[in-house]
């Protein structure tokens, strides 16, 4: 009789902690929903198709103010094809954030702990569909 008091206890505390954990789920879903929507306004206004996608990073700082002369056309070609940053042969379809760089393809994103680009510290990542 006390064991199922016990048990009892202990199925109404994982129905709370289920219920957290699905609230939580319920919050995530309707950030990675704001996060799209402002991805695809920001696409539709051309932001991201004219290449200016680190225009507005956190960061303060754009690919063309970085780099010397030699690699700085290099550096801009890579960017209008949009390679991956990292293995240089798959298109960049990952945004990293908080930096919002669009710098890295599918496979190489999970290795990464800062973005290639500016150097900081990736605490999310979203894949773009272009």
């Amino acid at each position: 009789m006390a064991r199922t008091t016990e048990l009892e206890g202990l199925v109404k505390i994982l129905e709370v902690e289920n219920q957290a954990w699905q609230r939580a789920a319920i919050e995530n879903e309707a950030m990675v929903v704001s996060i799209r929507c402002s991805i695809k306004r920001l696409m539709e206004s051309s932001c991201l198709a004219s290449g200016a996608e680190d225009a507005r990073s956190c960061c303060g700082e754009s690919e063309q103010n970085k780099g010397g002369e030699e690699g700085d056309s290099e550096e801009r070609a890579r960017e209008r094809k949009r390679v991956c940053k990292i293995c240089g042969s798959r298109g960049s379809r990952v945004l990293l954030l908080p930096c919002r760089h669009l710098c890295s393809c599918e496979a190489c994103q999970g290795s990464l702990s800062s973005c290639p680009v500016c150097g900081v510290a990736k605490k999310a990542s979203i894949e773009v569909l272009v």
